[in-house]
């Protein structure tokens, strides 16, 4: 299913996905420094973002991936795991162990006590890194299909595992129960991949976002209460996210400041929490508890300071290793 056209809508959801992630992150930190109030508009905000910003980053990879890959024999699976476990593996033991330091130099100051580095690399991730393990696992356990009636038999699977993860099979297991939870973003992002994205209606999704924003703010007051409702909310929201990037910029036309954002996803996604917890730190100690302040400089942080640092990774190569490691090591398949 190759396709030469770049795929904008792509982009301009991974921006916005990756927009609520850095959000939801600060928003956190700054409640767990006491320095905002744990309110019910804060408990709504994060309970309605976290229902669909990391589902739309597995839908995105699961798009791409069946769109652009043709895994579906044993040589083909060998060579994309060797991929995928250099593209995300690196990142992802890189700044989880950076993460893991600063959480214990800083031990006294960040908002989240952190146990071993094994256990932290290999148990149980933290946040956001976690993405980028599961991700794995899904390319691991996961082939590209062969044809529609395949991928819809996949899609299938899939939410049975979401239906069973919902209604309590649980193993205990970090890597077991966040595949089963998560598998059917992935494999729903396959399947768009045969032209279910085309099913999109600007209107619909406007209506449907509402439809969502009112149903999250009721489930948040109490009124709304049953196993699926996480679900049905993520498939309303990540359906009229997607709906509408891909009305906006279906003719291929990319919005500049979008296209900028876009090319610096993955090291905001990677280093914000890094930019944001010393700064907020260093303003503790100062002795500084203006909220405004805080606020400012800690958007800054986690949304300016990952561009510099990739701008300057990328004129002192190859610390852009650490981001973009499939920039230096090619595998291909041996014909």
């Amino acid at each position: 299913m190759a396709s030469s056209k770049r795929d904008i809508w792509v982009d301009n959801v991974k921006v916005i996905a990756c927009i609520l992630v850095v959000l939801g992150h600060f928003f956190q930190s700054m409640v767990k420094a006491n320095l905002l109030a744990d309110s019910f508009a804060y408990n709504l905000f994060e309970d309605t973002i976290y229902y669909f910003h990391v589902p739309l980053f597995f839908i995105c990879s699961g798009y791409l991936y069946q769109k652009y890959s043709v895994v579906n024999d044993i040589s083909a699976w060998k060579i994309n795991v060797l991929k995928k476990l250099i593209a995300l593996g690196i990142p992802y033991f890189v700044f989880s162990f950076a993460t893991w330091i600063l959480k214990k130099v800083f031990a006294s100051s960040v908002n989240t006590e952190i146990g071993g580095l094994g256990y932290t690399l290999f148990k149980h991730p933290t946040s956001p890194y976690w993405y980028l393990y599961i991700l794995f696992v899904l390319f691991v356990i996961t082939w590209t299909s062969k044809n529609v009636n395949q991928q819809y038999l996949m899609l299938v699977i899939s939410v049975c595992m979401k239906l069973a993860y919902t209604f309590g099979v649980s193993t205990g297991l970090y890597i077991i129960d966040n595949t089963l939870a998560n598998c059917v973003w992935f494999v729903l992002g396959m399947t768009m991949a045969y032209g279910v994205i085309k099913m999109t209606n600007a209107m619909m999704s406007i209506l449907l976002f509402m439809v969502f924003l009112l149903g999250s703010a009721l489930t948040e007051l109490g009124y709304i209460h049953f196993k699926l409702q996480g679900f049905i909310w993520a498939l309303m929201a990540c359906y009229s996210v997607i709906s509408l990037s891909h009305y906006l910029y279906n003719n291929g036309v990319q919005s500049e400041y979008m296209a900028t954002i876009a090319k610096y996803t993955m090291p905001i996604f990677l280093m914000h929490t890094l930019f944001a917890a010393p700064f907020r730190s260093v303003l503790i100690k100062l002795g500084v508890d203006n909220l405004i302040i805080h606020i400012v400089i800690g958007l800054v942080a986690s949304f300016v300071c990952p561009v510099i640092a990739m701008i300057i990774m990328e004129k002192i190569k190859p610390l852009d290793f650490m981001i973009y490691p499939n920039r230096y090591i090619s595998i291909k398949r041996r014909q």
